[in-house]
Formats: structure tokens, sequence, C-alpha cells
């Protein structure tokens, strides 16, 4: 893939400097640099005003600072400070270059309002627009061109100067000036003097999909080397459940599109991190978790973070009231409170009298009617399955005090 190729111009002493940075893709990350000196300060020339890369080597239009000094264009093998070449452009001050990503060409642009361009590699020329203000560019098929003194960045046809799309710059602000780089896929933009960023764009657009603080300590020029770049992934994913008591297992669906690898933030989870595509995850402690997915490919890296996507609420505590009735008396209630969530079985011990033996039975009428049970949930969301009584021990025989046992509540928790 392709690299961001900068330059910046500065002055040492009596001397005016460029240095050179390639750039590993397009991020912060400098692989590569080299210093060259433009001349002495008294020499005419102060630096390069663009840069440009063919599909093999670097360019770079030496601006003159005197009226009477010619404009020149110096080639350099690779990225690197051999010169190799130099082509004169006579007396003109407003010059500008650009390259063509699809076929390597280098275009200049002359005059004192910038009205030819100049397809130097081969030769050709034919009618430009724009005034001093204005930076080029080249996305492969067509011409660009920035203005400066308004933000706005065109894009038309080379022969007939048509505009066939335009916007404003987002992040522009006055007393930026716009330079741009074209890898044939993505647009690239600087602005120097307030702004200080280095942009990607989404295609030609004012959508910027990645950018990143420019450095260096005056303006800066772009130049692409290599082949485009992709998209940066679209990132996005969903989850279920969503909301739940613990232990909640939770399976993430990755909807990502154009990405080569994963890296998922899964606080509160079990596991808390995974490199999967669609993880699945435990959560055990109650709580509001975020989540965010990471997706790389080789244009870059994206982000889709959901705040707050994952609820774990307490565990609930439910009481049921369980009713029991003696022969010819009246009904006596115990309440107990119900354990943790899911289909469980709580048990309340001797708590049932009655005087025919019981077992296994509950919600009945026993004998002569005279023994009911039956649990009486406290909410909506506690439904009970079942009720069973166990354990019966025969107190004694004859003398009215009956029998006694557990009863046992079979009960599911709905979420």
């Amino acid at each position: 893939m392709g690299n961001l190729i900068t330059e910046y111009n500065w002055v040492s002493g009596s001397n005016y400097m460029g240095t050179f940075r390639q750039h590993d893709g397009f991020s912060a990350t400098v692989i590569d640099q080299f210093t060259l000196t433009w001349g002495n300060t008294g020499s005419g020339y102060s630096s390069a005003t663009n840069i440009a890369f063919d599909n093999s080597d670097l360019y770079a239009h030496v601006y003159p600072v005197q009226a009477q000094s010619k404009n020149y264009i110096r080639r350099y093998a690779g990225f690197s400070n051999s010169q190799t070449g130099q082509i004169d452009l006579g007396f003109y001050r407003s010059t500008r270059i650009t390259s063509d990503p699809d076929n390597g060409y280098i275009y200049g642009k002359q005059g004192t309002n910038g009205q030819k361009w100049l397809n130097l590699s081969p030769q050709g020329s034919y009618a430009g627009g724009g005034g001093s203000t204005h930076q080029p560019g080249h996305d492969g098929t067509n011409l660009l061109s920035v203005d400066s003194a308004t933000g706005i960045i065109y894009q038309y046809d080379g022969e007939t100067h048509t505009v066939l799309d335009q916007f404003v710059h987002p992040h522009w602000v006055s007393g930026d000036q716009i330079y741009i780089v074209h890898d044939g896929a993505s647009l690239y933009s600087i602005l120097n003097g307030v702004t200080n960023k280095i942009y990607r764009h989404s295609g030609f657009s004012d959508v910027i999909i990645q950018e990143f603080l420019r450095g260096g300590s005056a303006n800066m020029l772009p130049a692409w080397q290599g082949n485009a770049l992709p998209l940066p992934p679209d990132t996005d994913f969903s989850a279920t459940p969503l909301i739940g008591f613990p232990p909640l297992p939770v399976t993430f669906t990755n909807l990502t599109t154009g990405a080569l690898t994963y890296s998922w933030s899964l606080p509160g989870g079990t596991p808390n991190s995974s490199t999967d595509q669609d993880p699945s995850v435990e959560y055990g402690t109650p709580g509001t978790y975020d989540v965010t997915l990471a997706a790389t490919n080789d244009g870059g890296t994206t982000q889709e973070v959901k705040a707050g996507y994952i609820t774990i609420h307490p565990p609930p505590t439910h009481t049921v009231t369980v009713q029991y009735k003696e022969a010819g008396g009246t009904f006596a209630e115990v309440t107990g409170a119900l354990g943790d969530v899911g289909t469980v079985v709580g048990t309340y011990s001797k708590i049932a009298y009655w005087e025919d033996p019981f077992q296994d039975r509950a919600d009945v009428e026993i004998g002569n009617g005279r023994v009911k049970i039956e649990a009486i949930p406290d909410s909506g969301n506690l439904q009970i399955h079942n009720i069973n009584v166990t354990n019966v021990t025969q107190l004694s025989t004859g003398d009215g005090t009956g029998n006694q046992g557990d009863v046992k509540i079979e009960y599911e928790i709905l979420t």
C-alpha cells in the first residue's frame, strides 16, 4: 500500500531548508526522512511550494523569492535526496505541481494567475483555472484545485475547466493555507497556519475519516507514494440479549464490512476482551457496561462504541406466601423469600399440618375439605409452576394433632 509524503520548509541560519518525511500509510508515524538545502537566503530561492510523486520518483517545485528568479522542478531518485534531474519552468513565481496517481504524470501550473497547466510527462498543455491562491491536485481522472482564500476545494475537467464538484473544507478557518493530494481513492488535505492538521477524506467529499496533528515548524506540503489505501472498515455490531440478571450469556454479532482483524473491549464480561469475529460473553456482576469494537484493515482502524449497551440487574428478591388450613380451622400463612433467578425449588419445612396422611399433593382439598395448600406470589413476574408436600411425618393418631411435612414450591422469575 502507499504512503503519505510530507515536506515542511524552515530556515537554518542563512539557508532555506526542507525536510521530507515518509509516513507509514496515512499516519503520524514517520518511517524515513531526509533534509535538503534549497539555497542561501540571498540566492532567491526559499523552499518547495509543492511536491509530487510519479510511479517511482519524488518531485519538488523550488519557489523563487525574487521575481527575476526562475522556477525549477527537481527530480529525486525514489524517496531520497539524490537529485536526478531538473526542469526549468522560467520566470513564473506562481507555478504549482501535482501528480496523477493512476499513471504518474506530473502537472505544473504556470502563469501569474495560474492559467495554464503543463503535462510534464509527456509534454503537453491545456487551459487551467484558479488564481494565485489556488493549490493543485489530481484524482486520477480529474484535476483538483483549492482556493485557500475561501476554503473551497474544486474538482473540474482540466480541458474545459468545467466545475464537476466542490465543497468547503469542514475544518478550514480564515488564515489557513490548504494543500491537497489524492491517492486515486481518497483526498488528503493539510491545513497550515491556524488549524495545522492533516486529514483524510472519504473520496472527494467533506467527510473526514481520519486525521492527525501535523509535525514541522512551518508550511507542510503533501504528496502520495504508491497505491491507494483502501477505505477504513465500516464498523458496527449488535448483541442479544442486552438486559438481564446474572449470570447472563450474551452473543455478539459483528456487522462490520471491509475489516481484516477485530479487537473487542468487553468490560464486565468474561472474557473482557476478544479478537473473535462474533464473541460470546457472560456477565456475572450487576451494572451497566460499554462495548467497543475496533476493526482494522490496510486503510486504518475505526471504532464503534456503544455506551451503556449491556445492563445487568441485581438478582431480584421475591417472597411467596404459603397458606394451609386444618380441618375445621382457618387458613394460616407462612411467608418466605425465594432464591436466585431461574427455575429452582424453594423449601419450607414443617409448615403444613393435617389430620389425614398426605404426600406429594398440593392445591387440592384433602379428605372432607380439611386441608388446602396453595402458594401466592408477591408480583406478576413470579410464576408458580408446582407445589409438592414431602417428608410427611405422622405426629400422632387419633388425637387430632395430625401430620407435618415440607412444602416445596417450584417457581420461575420472569425477566
